[in-house]
């Protein structure tokens, strides 16, 4: 694997002047983004589990990688999973 180039970064850290009410707000609206991301990837994780376990799936694992299928083959392909 080729090495990549660094070059110099800085990070500048300032504090946040907040007062009590600022910060109760943005503890609601971090929270309420971070139970938004966790349903949606407990969403994602479900399909996906649901994809893997399905009929179809299992047929396009059994595919051949790298050449292309002629349409005719994956259609019998299709209908013999099902």
């Amino acid at each position: 694997m080729a090495s990549r180039k660094r070059t110099l970064s800085f990070v500048l850290k300032l504090p946040l002047r907040t007062t009590a009410t600022d910060e109760r707000a943005l503890a609601i609206r971090l929270d309420a983004a971070r139970n938004i991301y966790n349903a949606s990837l407990r969403e994602a994780l479900q399909r996906r589990d649901r994809m893997r376990e399905s009929k179809a799936w299992r047929a396009a694992r059994k595919l051949p990688q790298g050449l292309p299928v002629p349409k005719f083959e994956r259609q019998k392909q299709a209908q013999k999973s099902q």
